[in-house]
């Protein structure tokens, strides 16, 4: 799973965020300002250390009291939380590889072995040449998994591209 500030970033953003319906499974990035009530600007003077506020977790239990969720963070401890506080206020939601395929196919209505075609297609014109013939992405560059299935479902879904800082509109 990627966990890195560029996916991070590549996956903020309304396409992917206001479609996610939380399930069992998802990984996110919570950050924890606020929670004291004291106000971000009063968190971070008296703990300025950012890391402490902003952790990659995993929801890992969703009862049917629809209010409550319990989580499992990076380091391995739980914690149950009210719902509509933590995924609806302080969540980037991070897709899966797996979560990014099925919402390409679901767009798409391609059985999977075609849809991989369609990738492979789509890969292939994400490449051009620099001045000594080196292939090299037109956009991007994506280093793990997620973050070229997630430049894939922009292209195919919003007809979006990354310039390494945002997504743009391709025309």
């Amino acid at each position: 799973m990627d966990k890195t500030e560029t996916y991070i970033k590549m996956s903020d953003c309304p396409e992917m965020q206001e479609g996610w319906q939380p399930s069992v499974g998802d990984w996110f990035l919570h950050d924890w300002h606020g929670t004291t009530k004291m106000g971000k600007e009063a968190e971070d003077k008296i703990w300025p250390e950012k890391e402490k506020w902003e952790r990659i977790e995993c929801l890992v239990y969703k009862p049917s009291i629809s209010d409550f969720i319990s989580i499992t963070e990076e380091d391995g401890t739980t914690g149950v939380y009210t719902s509509s506080e933590l995924l609806k206020n302080r969540h980037i939601w991070l897709p899966t590889q797996s979560q990014l395929q099925e919402m390409v196919l679901k767009e798409t209505k391609l059985e999977p072995w075609r849809l991989n075609v369609v990738f492979m297609d789509w890969q292939q014109n994400e490449f051009d040449y620099d001045e000594h013939g080196s292939p090299r992405w037109k956009h991007g560059p994506y280093h793990t998994m997620e973050q070229l299935w997630l430049a894939f479902v922009m292209k195919e879904k919003y007809n979006k591209a990354w310039n390494g800082e945002k997504w743009i509109k391709q025309s």
